[in-house]
C-alpha cells in the first residue's frame, strides 16, 4: 500500500506542477524559454528513473543531488509551486537506502527548497515547508516500515535455517540411536557366542573325544568302555546345566520383561474413575525393546491426554500384529475435539518416538477419538525366538 501511494505521490508532485507552470503566464515574463524548461523537467524524470534502476549507493547519491539542483533551479527561476519537484525526489529515494542517506537527503532537500524560494512571495515559504514536513514524515514512516519488513524477513530466514539445522541434528540423533542399538545387539551376540564357545564348546569337544576313545576300547576292554560312557553321561549333565545357566543369564527377569507391557499398563492405570481394556489382534511375536518401549510410552501418553483433556472414563487399547507392521490404537469415550488438535509436547513426543522407528502417529475423531501408532517391521523386525 505504501509503495503504490509513494508511486502516485511522486508522479503527481512531478507532472502536476510541471504542467501547471507550462500552461500558466510564467513564460510571458521569462522570454518563453519553453525548450529549456522542458529539457530540465525531462532531465529530472530521467535522472529519477535512471537512479532507481542502476548504480551503487554513491552513484545514486550523486544523481539525487543532481535532481535537487535541477529542481531547485526550476523553482528559483520559474515558480514556487515547482518546489514539489524536490519533494518528488525525496519520494523516489531507493528502497534499500541507508538511514544516513535517508536523513541526509531530507535535510538537503529542505535546505535546497528554502534557498529556491528566495525570489518568491513569503506565502510559498509557509505552504512549501508544511508540504515538505508532511512528505518527510511519510518518507521516514515508509523507511521504518521497510526496515521492519527487512528485519522480519531476516528473522524468518534465521528461523528457517535454524529449523533446518534442528531437523538435520534430529536425523543425526536418530541415526546415532540406531547405530547404538545395532552395536549393542552385535556386542550382546558376540558375548553369547564367546560364552558358548569358551565354556560349552570345549566341553563338547572333550566329550566327543571320550566317546571316540570308548568306541575304540569297547572291543578290547568293555569294562573300561562302560566307565568312559558313564563319565560322558555325567559330563553331559554338566553341559546341560551350563546351558541352562547361560540361557538364564541371557533371559531378562520377569520384572524387566513386564516393565513395558501394555497389559501391565492397563492394569496399573485403572482406578475408580477410569476403566481400561486391552486386546490383541493377529499372531503375537516377541518385539525388540525399542518397539515395545515406544508403544508403551505412546499408550501411556494417550491415556493421560484422554483423561486430562477429554474427561474420558473408558480407554480401549488394541494392538494389531500385522505381517508388515504393528498398529497400536488407543481410543476413549471422552469429549471429541471440535477442530484439529494442536500438537503439544505430548503429541510431538509420540511422533518423535515413532519416527525413530520409521513409524508415524495418526489421530481420528470418528466414531471416537483415537490415537494410532504405526510401526513398520521392515526397519526393525520382530526378534526371532531363541533358546
Amino acid at each position: 500500500m505504501a509503495v503504490w501511494m509513494q508511486f502516485l505521490l511522486r508522479y503527481s508532485f512531478t507532472l502536476v506542477p510541471f504542467v501547471y507552470v507550462l500552461y500558466s503566464d510564467t513564460f510571458l515574463y521569462r522570454g518563453n524559454d519553453v525548450q529549456q524548461y522542458m529539457f530540465a523537467g525531462l532531465l529530472i524524470m530521467g535522472l529519477t528513473e535512471f537512479r532507481r534502476a542502476w548504480g551503487g549507493p554513491h552513484v545514486q547519491w550523486l544523481l539525487f543531488l543532481c535532481e535537487l539542483v535541477t529542481a531547485g533551479w526550476l523553482t528559483y527561476t520559474h515558480s514556487g509551486i515547482l518546489g514539489f519537484l524536490m519533494m518528488a525526489s525525496i519520494l523516489s529515494l531507493p528502497a534499500p537506502v541507508s538511514r544516513t542517506m535517508a536523513f541526509s537527503g531530507c535535510i538537503a532537500a529542505w535546505l535546497g527548497l528554502n534557498i529556491a524560494l528566495l525570489p518568491h512571495e513569503s506565502i510559498w515559504y509557509a505552504v512549501m515547508n508544511i508540504c515538505m514536513l508532511v512528505v518527510v514524515a511519510f518518507v521516514i514512516h515508509t523507511f521504518y516500515q521497510q526496515l521492519q519488513h527487512n528485519m522480519m524477513m531476516n528473522n524468518n530466514d534465521d528461523l528457517r535455517r535454524q529449523t533446518y539445522e534442528l531437523m538435520q541434528a534430529r536425523q543425526e540423533v536418530i541415526q546415532y540411536a540406531r547405530m547404538v542399538e545395532h552395536t549393542a545387539q552385535v556386542e550382546e551376540r558376540n558375548r553369547i557366542a564367546h560364552d558358548l564357545h569358551d565354556e560349552l564348546g570345549h566341553q563338547l569337544v572333550r566329550l566327543k573325544m571320550m566317546m571316540d576313545a570308548s568306541v575304540e576300547v569297547s572291543r578290547l576292554n568293555p569294562e573300561h568302555a562302560r566307565k568312559l560312557f558313564s563319565e560322558v553321561r555325567d559330563q553331559l549333565s554338566g553341559c546341560m546345566e551350563l546351558m541352562r545357566s547361560t540361557v538364564k543369564r541371557m533371559k531378562p527377569s520377569d520384572a524387566n520383561m513386564r516393565a513395558y507391557s501394555l497389559e501391565k499398563l492397563a492394569l496399573d492405570s485403572e482406578h475408580a474413575n477410569l476403566r481400561i481394556t486391552y486386546q490383541i489382534a493377529g499372531i503375537p511375536y516377541t518385539l525388540y525393546p525399542s518397539i515395545e518401549i515406544t508403544l508403551f510410552r505412546n499408550a501411556q501418553e494417550a491415556i493421560t491426554n484422554a483423561v486430562r483433556h477429554g474427561g474420558a472414563t473408558e480407554v480401549h487399547l488394541m494392538l494389531r500384529y500385522e505381517p508388515d507392521r504393528l498398529v497400536l490404537e488407543v481410543s476413549n469415550n471422552g469429549q471429541i475435539p471440535e477442530a484439529s488438535i494442536a500438537a503439544g509436547m505430548g503429541i510431538r513426543g509420540m511422533r518423535d518416538r515413532a519416527a525413530a522407528l520409521n513409524g508415524q502417529v495418526e489421530t481420528s475423531f470418528k466414531p471416537a477419538f483415537m490415537v494410532r501408532t504405526i510401526v513398520p517391521l521392515h526397519a526393525a523386525g520382530p526378534v526371532e525366538q531363541t533358546l
